[in-house]
């Protein structure tokens, strides 16, 4: 739909300085991109008119820009429709229902206002103000480099279950830890020490309790027991919160549950065993290399729609020619699974 696509200028750092609500007086950041890339603006003039030339990243600090970081251009930028994203109110942040491909963008011009004020805050340029737009660029149309400041962007305590519309009844969900010293599985941190006034946790906590997925009953109001410890023992199914049911995905509530937020509830020495730092840090293929890669694992079982499917990577298959097997056992088309040959 032509409607929906328009040219684009995408900056990273536009509405960026630190301590201040996001905006695009900022840094004077857009009033001096929109200065350099001229009127009326044409995207070949304004990339070669950006490459190179310095301007201010949310620390205030000049930096040469590079095409594919600091900035991208694109002739035919889609607008994305609600059904392709959800907007969290309560906790302020954007989820895409589709993964994004190495060569695929994604940039945002929004507008705010902060607790009822009436101050309002813009950052970029809504639809009808120009032809070319200036908006702020979210996720380059290349892989992320784990420096950038777009790297911190991506939402890494968040999972898919590969499935869609999920239902609490008889969602069960845990979180185990191999114990490198045994070789099995348990469901807390062997060895680890809490015993911080912020976190008085005991040794053997439930890892459900460590990582806040506990905390209510089945009534989803808190819980407190006789000695102080919060929850029943089961995951907390909040919708919204702990699970997005209808994208099929949980939610930790934690920004990096296995890193950080470890490093601040445990008091050990010696915390390599448990923090996996690289799961955070590193591109996928490196994090898997870590020792710490298969130390912990989500485990559980839940209702809900059918997944996604797979793509066969084909067109025009021929009917009756997919075959499926499972274990070495041959599955039976339409009975065991369906295919979509249009």
């Amino acid at each position: 739909n032509i409607e929906t696509q328009k040219p684009i200028i995408a900056i990273r750092d536009l509405g960026d300085q630190q301590g201040l609500a996001p905006n695009n007086n900022n840094n004077n950041l857009y009033s001096q991109i929109s200065s350099t890339v001229g009127s009326p603006r044409e995207l070949d003039v304004a990339k070669n008119n950006l490459v190179g030339r310095s301007f201010p990243n949310a620390e205030g600090v000049q930096q040469p820009y590079v095409l594919g970081e600091h900035f991208i251009t694109n002739v035919k930028a889609r607008r994305l429709n609600t059904s392709e994203y959800k907007f969290n109110t309560q906790l302020g942040y954007l989820s895409l229902n589709q993964r994004l491909n190495n060569e695929q963008f994604l940039a945002i011009s929004y507008s705010y206002t902060v607790n009822g004020s009436s101050t309002v805050y813009k950052v970029g340029e809504f639809s009808e103000e120009n032809p070319v737009l200036i908006t702020k660029l979210l996720k380059s149309n290349s892989n992320t480099d784990v420096n950038s400041p777009m790297w911190d962007l991506m939402m890494k305590n968040i999972y898919s279950l590969n499935s869609n519309q999920l239902q609490a009844e008889d969602f069960l969900l845990n979180v185990n830890f191999r114990d490198p010293n045994s070789g099995g599985k348990v469901n807390y941190l062997p060895g680890a020490i809490y015993g911080s006034p912020l976190n008085p946790f005991p040794s053997d906590t439930n890892l459900l309790r460590l990582f806040n997925w506990d905390r209510l009953n089945q009534n989803n109001d808190l819980q407190t027991g006789a000695n102080g410890v919060k929850g029943d023992g089961l995951f907390d199914f909040v919708n919204g919160i702990t699970v997005d049911a209808e994208n099929g995905k949980i939610i930790f509530t934690k920004a990096q549950p296995f890193g950080s937020y470890l490093n601040t509830v445990i008091t050990n020495a010696d915390k390599t065993p448990y923090i996996f730092n690289d799961l955070y840090s590193k591109q996928k293929a490196q994090a898997s290399e870590s020792a710490l890669a298969q130390r912990y694992t989500i485990e559980g079982r839940y209702k809900g729609s059918q997944g996604q499917g797979i793509s066969l990577g084909a067109i025009n298959v021929p009917q009756g020619s997919v075959k499926v097997t499972a274990n070495g056992a041959q599955l039976v088309e339409g009975v065991d699974y369906t295919v979509d040959y249009m």
